[in-house]
């Protein structure tokens, strides 16, 4: 039997390429008008080609600038966007995975570890009693574990959010960080009944999931306050704590506090049309706000 190798080639222009191709098009399109215009009469001759060309040629070097400020600087603008946002992108699902991973061995692979442990320990005879003790161990353990694959599930996909709506699963998220990093969130959450687009939810969601995971990570608060609530056709969202803040620039105090999630909110507020504020001082906390429009055509 043979083997057929497929292969896929993307194509992929720069703005120079651009540049070029369009340029090229105007010179040729200009020449082509140069030289119907005297085809088939009496002044045509193999001598009327040289101005034709010429004439294109003048028309293509004084349009050139026009070109590259109106078509070529916005597209290498786009082109150094697209390139950063893939960056981020990929940077961000690599920490995804990382954290995933984590999770998975620190936390569920633990408790699987323990669970075979202690069924290896029952191989030899015990007595009745030493075996129900060892039961209940497992027992825990099993129980330990399922809590965990539940933690890990909602964090990759809230079912809450999808079956409830974003009051439930933000009051969820909440209680699960406050309770899992020991730490004070107080929440206000004020929606009205029904339910959001799903758009609007899910990017709402994953801004508060984004910003206490930076609070509760970086920030070094002992204090979280969330307010959620519906203010005319938009959405507002407020994360203020009470940890070590930005400086002025944006960047953070706390050497290893990284800016991906806040770009990562940003991006997200932005999609959906939305305005995102840090407001920050010294010492004194940081305070996230996203006001996302609500107005979307419900799917």
């Amino acid at each position: 039997m043979h083997r057929v190798r497929a292969t896929t080639r993307s194509i992929s222009l720069s703005p120079l390429g651009v540049f070029g191709i369009v340029l090229s098009s105007v010179f040729l399109v200009e020449a082509s008008i140069m030289l119907v215009g005297v085809w088939g009469t009496e002044h045509f001759s193999l001598r009327s080609i040289g101005p034709a060309f010429a004439d294109a040629m003048i028309l293509t070097v004084v349009i050139a600038p026009v070109i590259w400020l109106l078509v070529v600087l916005p597209l290498r603008s786009l082109h150094q966007q697209r390139g950063v946002l893939l960056s981020r992108l990929f940077e961000s699902q690599e920490q995804e995975r990382a954290r995933l991973a984590r999770d998975l061995h620190d936390d569920l692979g633990q408790h699987l570890t323990a669970i075979l442990l202690t069924l290896r320990a029952s191989d030899p005879p015990v007595s009745l009693e030493q075996a129900g003790e060892r039961l209940q161990a497992v027992r825990a353990l099993a129980s330990s574990s399922l809590e965990a694959v539940r933690r890990i599930s909602r964090g990759l996909s809230p079912v809450v959010l999808a079956d409830f709506g974003l009051r439930e699963a933000a009051e969820r998220l909440c209680e699960d960080l406050s309770a899992l990093a020991k730490t004070e969130i107080v929440r206000s959450i004020d929606l009205p009944p029904g339910r959001l687009p799903a758009a609007v939810e899910i990017g709402a969601y994953r801004v508060l999931q984004e910003a206490l995971a930076n609070a509760l990570k970086h920030s070094g608060a002992t204090r979280i306050e969330v307010a959620l609530r519906k203010s005319g056709d938009c959405l507002d969202l407020e994360v203020r704590d009470n940890g070590c803040g930005l400086a002025k620039d944006g960047a953070a105090l706390h050497p290893g506090r990284p800016g991906l999630g806040l770009r990562s909110m940003q991006e997200r507020v932005a999609l959906l049309g939305g305005r995102f504020e840090i407001r920050s001082e010294r010492h004194t906390g940081t305070a996230l706000a996203a006001r996302i429009p609500s107005g979307l055509e419900k799917a």
